[in-house]
């Protein structure tokens, strides 16, 4: 179990809870730059809040891990519907400092004939280009110092 987050780690995850679900990632965009800003210690509550927001819409029957720094990996039948309320409840959350999180999603459709390391490199890849699309590195950088 996560220590921080009180989620499993990637390394809890088995085969019995992958089996017949797709794959959401879920990534906290510029946590580096909310880190060297404010603190580790502001980061690490953002992270919380993150699983706070990622919790309150999950169901049950769902898997959550922090599979890593600022990644999560859900499990799930309906990540459609899951990407929606997630970003939503983001948008609409009063996170520490009133600071302005934002999330990039990966996703991957579950199939019967890929197995798990298939399925995360594919929602891996979406994440990937769903971050590199939208994202001007320039204009943070040159911002930012």
């Amino acid at each position: 179990m996560d220590k921080l987050t009180g989620l499993l780690t990637r390394s809890e995850l088995n085969n019995t809870s992958i089996q017949s679900r797709s794959i959401l990632l879920v990534d906290i965009k510029l946590l580096m730059f909310i880190n060297d800003a404010f603190g580790h210690n502001i980061g690490d509550k953002i992270i919380k809040e993150v699983t706070e927001v990622i919790s309150s819409v999950t169901e049950e029957s769902e898997v959550t891990c922090r599979y890593g720094g600022n990644l999560f990996l859900i499990l799930s039948n309906d990540i459609n519907n899951l990407q929606e309320l997630i970003d939503i409840k983001i948008k609409d959350f009063e996170f520490t400092k009133k600071i302005d999180v934002k999330v990039n999603f990966g996703r991957s459709k579950y199939n019967p004939f890929d197995s798990f390391q298939k399925l995360f490199e594919d929602a891996d890849r979406d994440l990937y280009l769903n971050k590199s699309s939208k994202f001007n590195w320039r204009k943070v950088i040159w911002n930012y110092y």
